[in-house]
């Protein structure tokens, strides 16, 4: 957790400087349906103005730099592309 903690303070400024806004964060309370040998501590919802401005981030030089942190807090995730209805 120490790993991906260090990855928030580092990409938030990031995420701001796009003009993204982290919109919700939450632990599993408990899995109702899906897999039951997954087990999702930690889950984040990050709202960008587009595609562009979060790609212009993820190939930052900046990004670069704290997104090693990212790696190496997780074990598997998924980045997941949505669209708001």
């Amino acid at each position: 957790f120490e790993a991906f903690a260090r990855y928030g303070a580092g990409v938030m400024p990031l995420i701001k400087s796009v003009g993204g806004e982290r919109v919700w964060q939450g632990r599993q309370a408990a899995m109702l349906i899906g897999p039951q040998d997954k087990d999702w501590h930690l889950a984040v919802l990050v709202r960008y103005p587009s595609a562009g401005a979060f790609a212009t981030m993820v190939q930052s030089d900046e990004y670069k730099a704290v997104s090693w942190h990212r790696t190496a807090a997780l074990e598997d995730s998924r980045l997941i592309a949505m669209e708001e209805l």
